[in-house]
């Protein structure tokens, strides 16, 4: 996948996977799906357009945190300002604490 746009942000949030997972989806706008991968456990991923992903994932050391990762394909039309204002919103939503931009990871 060539990339456009790849950031990432660190969070804490009081609700485990599942209640995001739920929350996230009644709030719409985006569909996610619950995952679970050998390298990343159990995460969330979503697809607003063909051309973007987010993912948010679960970490347990030091203490268990979470993170948001947000991808824009090379060629998409969509913009990162809107990607992550309604990350930024879905965050709230969760009751994500503590938001703090990171280097992207893979």
């Amino acid at each position: 996948m060539d990339l456009e746009e790849y950031w990432a942000y660190d969070f804490t949030s009081q609700r485990n996977i599942e209640e995001m997972y739920a929350t996230l989806n009644t709030a719409g706008p985006w569909d996610w799906t619950q995952r679970d991968s050998g390298y990343y456990g159990e995460y969330l991923n979503t697809r607003p357009e063909d051309c973007v992903r987010v993912r948010i994932h679960e970490f347990y050391e030091p203490k268990p945190t979470f993170s948001i990762l947000l991808q824009i394909e090379k060629g998409c039309s969509a913009k990162r300002s809107t990607i992550n204002k309604t990350a930024k919103r879905l965050l709230k939503l969760i009751g994500a604490a503590g938001i703090t931009k990171i280097e992207p990871y893979d």
